[in-house]
C-alpha cells in the first residue's frame, strides 16, 4: 500500500515556515507606524505646557518639561533604530535626526543657563545661537519626518507582500488538498479492484501467514476474510499439494523471478477445484524481501473446456469411417469399415460377433427402433439418388450394457459412377445434447402451459417492439384478431388496441414512456370505454445482466371494481341508514315526550272550553292556545313522520288524483315565477297509503322546488306514472331497504333551480338539514320517513346548476285493500254512560287529563303511575274494570309487558293503547292479541272519549 504523506512530509511546508517568520518583524512596524502620530501629539502637548508655566514656576521646571517633550518625541525614533532591520541609510537617517533634536534641546537648555549666556562667545553671538538652534531643529525635524515616512512606507510594502504570499500560501493548501483527495480516490479505486479482481490475491508471509487478501478469495473458498487473515496459506491447499505450495512460497522469497504453478485448492465444505499460482516477492523501500503475494485463478471452466475439447479430439479420432455405397435392386448396400475396432468399442462399445463388421452390429443396435431404421433408409436413398454431396442422420442404439444413446452422424458423399458412391464420415455421440434438448423442450412445454394456465394476460416484446411470446388470454382480453398476433408487430397491436381505451392518450404516452426508460416498472390501471378495468403490470425482462425486452401483464378487475364500488354503495347506505334510524329514534322520543306535554294542554283547553261560555273574554284567548297547541301537534306529526312512526290510516288511493288535488292549492303557494307542469297518467295502479301523509309528500316537494328556483325564472315539472323496477333499480335510490322487485308507482318533481351540491346531498334528508333559513329542514326529512313507512323509495338526480329530481315510489297494490279508517265520532259530554277506567300512564298531566275527561264523562276513574303500578291496581280491581287506557313507554315495566300480564290476569280483558307513535306499529305488535283500540297522542278528548266508548261496545 502506499504510505499516506504526512504534514511534515507535505510539499512547500518549509517555504511557508520561511514566510512566515517576517510576519512578527513586520508587525512591530504595523503597530510603530501607528503609535508614531499619538506620540507626536503628546510631545506637543508636554512642550505647550512648558511654556505656560514659564511666567509662574522657575526655569527650570520649563527645561524639564521641554527635555520630557523632546524624549517623548525621541522614543519612536530611537524603538526604530533598536527593532527594524530596514536599510543602513533609513536607519543613519533616522539616528542622524534623534542626535540633532537632542542637540536642539541641549542648545535650548544652555541658552536658558545665566553662565551660559556669560560665554564671550554666546554673548557675542546670541543671533547667529538662535538661527543655528532653528535650522537644527528644522533639519532633525525634517529627518525624523522622512525616516518615518519611509518606515510606513515599507510597513505598506510589507502587508502588501504578506497579503500574496498569504494567497499564495492558500493556493498551494488547496492543491495539496486536492492532491490528498485524489489520492484517496485512486487509493479507494485500487482498493475496490483488489476486492472485486476476479483472481484470488492474498499478501502472505514469509512464515505462510496470510496478512491481507481480497472478497474473491474469501467467496471461492468459503470463509470469510476476517476467517482468513492471520491464518496459514497452506491450510487452504489440498494435502497432496502442500510441498508444491511451500516451494512457491520459498522460491517467491529468494528470488526476483514470478513462478506459475498449479494447485489444488479445499473449500471450506471440502470440495476441491484447481487454481493456478503465481507467486512473487514484495520488497521494502530497501530493497529487502518482507513478504510473498499469491494471485490464484480459478481453473474450473478452462479445464472443463479442455476435456470437452480432448473428447471431441477423441471422437474424431475412433469414429473415423469411411467405405463404398451400392445401390441395387431400389435398396442401398454399405461396405463400410473403421480404422480402428478397439478405439470403436472404447468409444460406444457393441455386441460385434465374429464375422460381422462393427457397422452390421450398429444396426442390430437399433433394431429396436424400426420406425428409425426405416426413416434412415429412407433419408439415405434420397440423399444418394438426389446427388447431394453431405448425409446427415441422429439415431438412437443401444450398448453393449443396455443404456441408450444417440449417434449423429456427418458423412462426405463423393460419386463413383452410375449407383455408386464413395463416403467418409463421423460419429458423435450427442445423447447429452439430446437429454439438455429435451430437458429445455419440457421447460419450454411447462413455461407455455404455465402462461396459458394463468388468468393473467401475458405479453412478451422485444427492445425494438416486436412480438417474444404470449398466451391466449392476453388475445382473449383484448379481442385481438389471429392474424394481427402473427404478424407479431407491438405497434399494430397498439394501433388496434387504441379504440377499446378509455384515454387512448394516455395509454399510449405510458408506453412510450415505458419503452424509453427500459429498467422502469409500473403497475397502473386501464379503464375501457365498454367499461372493463385491467390492471396493468410491466417490467422489464433480464437476461445476464442485460435488458432485452419488456414483459407485460394484465389482469381482469372488472367484477373486482364493480363488487368494490357495491361494496361501497351499500356501505354508504348502511351508514345512512344506520344514521336516519338513530335520528329517527331521537326524533321519535322527542316527539313521544312533547306529546304528552300537548295531550295535556289540548285536552285540558278543549275541557275549558267547553265550560266557558263562547261569549266570555277568555274564550277567544283559550282558542288561540288550542290552535298554537296544534301548530305544536303538527310539528311533532312531521318528527312523527320522519321515524316513521306516525299515525297512518290506509286506504288506496290513486296518486294523480292526490297530486292533481294538492296543486290547485299550491300554484298560489309557490312563486309567481314558476311555472307549474303537470303530466299526470291516468289509471294509475291503486297505493295503499295514508292520504294525510301522501298530500305531506307531495306539498313537502313541490314547495322544496319552488325554493330551489327561488327568485329566477323557472319551471317546476310534476309527473306521475308505473313501472317495472327490479333490484337493480331500485338498489340505486336514496335509501335502499331491500325492496322486492314489481310493479310500483312514481311521483316525479323536478325543478330548474340550482341544484344539488354533491356535499349537500349526503344530508339531504336529515332533520333539521337546510340551505334555506334556519328553522327550516323537516320538510324532506318528513318526507324520507312517509316514504319509508309506506315501504318506498326515494330516488335523487341532481346536475348542480341545472336543478334537481325527486322520484318517489310506492309498490302498486289491489284495489280491494282494506281500509283502516277513521275511529266514530260521539258526542262530548255524553248522557248515561256508565263503567270504570284504568288510566295507567307515567306522565302526570296526561293521567289527570284522562281521569278528568272520564269523570266528567261519568265514568270511574282508576289511575297508575306505570306499567308495574297498573298490573297491582288491575290486580285488585279486576272484576269491575270495563276498559284500561295504557300507554305504550313508561320506566319500569313497558305497555308491552303490562298488556300481556293484564291479559293473563283476566283474559277479556279490553285495553286501549295509547302513544305517540301510529296505530300501525302499535297493531303490528298487539293487534292479533285482541286490541280494543289505539289513540295516538296528542288527542281531543273528544277522540279519548269515542275509543273508550267503542272499546266497552266492542268483543274481544
Amino acid at each position: 500500500m502506499t504510505k499516506p504523506v504526512t504534514r511534515s512530509e507535505a510539499p512547500g511546508d518549509s517555504k511557508l515556515a520561511s514566510k512566515s517568520k517576517d510576519v512578527p518583524a513586520k508587525a512591530h512596524f504595523n503597530r510603530a507606524g501607528s503609535v508614531i502620530g499619538i506620540v507626536v501629539g503628546v510631545a506637543y502637548l508636554i512642550e505647550l505646557g512648558s511654556r505656560a508655566v514659564t511666567p509662574t514656576a522657575p526655569w527650570y521646571v520649563s527645561q524639564i518639561l521641554s527635555a520630557l517633550a523632546v524624549l517623548t518625541l525621541l522614543s519612536p525614533g530611537v524603538y526604530l533604530t533598536l527593532r527594524w532591520d530596514g536599510t543602513p541609510m533609513l536607519k543613519w537617517t533616522t539616528f542622524t535626526g534623534i542626535a540633532l533634536l537632542v542637540l536642539v534641546q541641549a542648545m535650548n537648555l544652555c541658552g536658558r543657563a545665566e553662565w551660559f549666556e556669560s560665554w564671550p562667545v554666546v554673548s557675542h553671538h546670541s543671533s547667529l545661537h538662535g538661527v543655528v538652534r532653528w535650522l537644527l531643529l528644522f533639519t532633525g525635524v525634517f529627518l525624523m519626518l522622512t525616516s518615518l515616512y519611509f518606515a510606513l512606507l515599507e510597513t505598506t510594502l510589507a502587508r502588501h507582500r504578506l497579503l500574496e504570499e498569504r494567497q499564495d500560501l492558500s493556493r498551494e493548501i488547496a492543491e495539496r488538498a486536492r492532491i490528498e483527495k485524489e489520492l484517496r480516490e485512486s487509493e479507494a479505486k485500487f482498493q475496490d479492484l483488489y476486492e472485486n479482481a476476479p483472481d484470488m490475491l492474498a499478501s502472505v508471509g514469509l512464515d505462510g501467514i496470510i496478512i491481507r487478501c481480497n472478497q474473491t478469495l474469501a467467496r471461492m473458498t468459503g470463509y470469510t476474510k476476517d476467517a482468513l487473515v492471520d491464518r496459514s496459506i497452506f491450510g487452504l491447499f489440498h494435502p497432496n499439494c502442500l510441498a508444491e505450495a511451500k516451494r512457491a512460497l520459498d522460491f517467491a522469497a529468494s528470488s526476483r523471478e514470478r513462478l506459475e504453478i498449479e494447485l489444488d485448492v479445499q473449500r471450506k465444505d471440502s470440495s476441491v477445484f484447481t487454481v493456478s499460482v503465481n507467486t512473487s516477492a514484495v520488497r521494502d523501500g530497501a530493497g529487502a524481501i518482507c513478504h510473498g503475494r499469491f494471485s490464484m485463478r480459478d481453473l474450473t471452466d478452462r479445464k472443463r473446456a479442455e476435456a470437452e475439447l480432448d473428447h471431441i479430439r477423441a471422437f474424431a479420432r475412433c469414429l473415423l469411417w469411411h467405405g463404398d455405397v451400392e445401390l441395387r435392386d431400389g435398396q442401398l448396400h454399405w461396405s463400410i469399415s473403421v480404422p480402428s475396432l478397439e478405439a470403436a468399442q472404447r468409444y460406444l462399445p457393441l455386441n460385434v460377433k465374429p464375422g460381422q463388421t462393427y457397422f452390421e452390429a450398429l444396426g442390430e443396435s437399433r433394431a429396436e427402433f424400426p420406425h428409425v431404421v426405416d426413416q434412415l433408409n429412407e433419408n439415405a436413398l434420397r440423399v444418394f439418388t438426389e446427388g447431394h454431396s453431405h448425409l446427415r442422420d441422429e439415431f438412437p442404439c443401444r450398448r453393449s450394457d443396455g443404456e441408450l444413446r444417440w449417434i449423429y452422424e456427418d458423412a462426405y458423399i463423393e460419386p463413383l459412377g452410375p449407383d455408386r458412391w464413395r463416403v467418409a464420415g463421423v460419429s458423435t455421440d450427442i445423447t447429452e445434447r439430446k437429454r439438455e434438448e429435451e430437458n429445455l423442450k419440457q421447460g419450454l412445454s411447462l413455461l407455455a402451459a404455465t402462461l396459458e394456465s394463468t388468468a393473467d394476460g401475458i405479453l412478451a416484446v422485444s427492445r425494438d417492439g416486436k412480438m417474444i411470446s404470449h398466451n391466449k388470454k392476453f388475445q382473449d382480453m383484448w379481442r385481438i384478431p389471429a392474424a394481427l398476433i402473427e404478424e407479431g408487430d407491438d405497434r399494430r397491436l397498439l394501433k388496434f388496441v387504441m379504440d377499446q381505451l378509455s384515454d387512448p392518450k394516455a395509454f399510449l404516452k405510458k408506453v412510450d414512456e415505458l419503452y424509453a426508460a427500459q429498467d422502469s416498472e409500473t403497475h397502473d390501471v386501464l379503464e375501457f370505454s365498454d367499461g372493463r378495468v385491467f390492471e396493468r403490470f410491466s417490467r422489464p425482462q433480464w437476461v445476464d445482466g442485460k435488458s432485452v425486452g419488456r414483459v407485460w401483464s394484465f389482469r381482469d378487475i372488472t367484477d373486482q371494481r364493480l363488487a368494490e364500488e357495491e361494496r361501497q354503495r351499500f356501505e354508504s347506505q348502511l351508514l345512512h341508514s344506520q344514521k336516519l334510524e338513530s335520528l329517527g329514534v331521537l326524533a321519535g322520543g322527542i316527539a313521544h315526550d312533547f306529546n304528552n306535554i300537548l295531550t295535556s294542554i289540548l285536552g285540558n283547553t278543549e275541557l275549558a272550553l267547553n265550560d266557558i261560555a263562547p261569549e266570555a273574554p277568555v274564550h277567544s284567548t283559550i282558542r288561540m292556545i288550542e290552535v298554537s297547541a296544534r301548530r305544536a301537534a303538527e310539528l311533532t306529526r312531521q318528527m312523527l313522520a320522519y321515524s316513521g312512526k306516525g299515525t297512518f290510516y290506509v286506504e288506496p288511493i290513486r296518486l294523480s288524483d292526490k297530486v292533481q288535488e294538492l296543486i290547485v292549492l299550491l300554484e298560489t303557494s309557490i312563486s309567481k315565477k314558476c311555472q307549474l307542469t303537470r303530466q299526470l297518467a291516468d289509471d294509475l295502479p291503486f297505493i295503499n297509503a295514508d292520504a294525510t301523509q301522501i298530500r305531506q309528500v307531495i306539498m313537502n316537494l313541490i314547495i322544496n322546488a319552488s325554493e330551489a328556483i327561488g327568485d329566477s325564472q323557472g319551471e317546476i315539472t310534476v309527473t306521475t306514472g308505473a313501472m317495472d323496477c327490479d333490484r337493480e333499480y331500485l338498489s340505486d335510490s336514496y335509501l335502499d331497504d331491500q325492496l322486492p322487485a314489481g310493479r310500483y308507482v312514481f311521483l316525479e318533481v323536478g325543478d330548474t333551480g340550482c341544484g344539488i351540491a354533491s356535499d349537500v346531498r349526503a344530508r339531504l334528508f336529515d332533520p333539521f338539514f337546510s340551505t334555506k333559513f334556519p328553522g327550516r329542514g323537516l320538510g324532506l326529512a318528513a318526507v324520507m320517513g312517509i316514504v319509508r313507512s309506506h315501504r318506498g323509495v326515494v330516488r335523487v338526480t341532481s346536475n348542480p346548476g341545472h336543478g334537481a329530481s325527486f322520484r318517489v315510489l310506492f309498490p302498486a297494490a289491489a284495489r280491494d285493500t282494506a281500509s283502516a279508517g277513521k275511529p266514530a265520532d260521539y258526542a262530548y259530554p255524553p248522557r248515561n254512560v256508565t263503567g270504570t277506567v284504568l288510566v295507567v300512564d307515567d306522565e302526570q298531566m296526561v293521567r289527570d287529563l284522562a281521569k278528568t275527561t272520564m269523570e266528567r264523562a261519568g265514568f270511574s276513574v282508576l289511575t297508575a303511575v306505570d306499567g308495574r303500578d297498573g298490573v297491582d291496581v288491575f290486580r285488585q280491581h279486576a272484576s269491575e274494570i270495563d276498559v284500561v287506557l295504557l300507554d305504550m313507554t313508561m320506566p319500569h315495566m313497558d305497555g308491552g309487558e303490562a298488556f300481556r300480564e293484564i291479559r293473563r290476569l283476566r283474559s277479556d280483558a279490553k285495553i286501549v293503547l295509547s302513544s305517540g307513535y301510529s296505530e300501525e306499529d302499535a297493531m303490528g305488535r298487539f293487534g292479533e292479541l285482541g286490541l280494543a283500540g289505539f289513540i295516538q297522542k296528542p288527542y281531543r278528548i273528544t277522540d279519548l272519549f269515542g275509543v273508550i266508548c267503542k272499546a266497552m261496545e266492542s268483543t274481544v
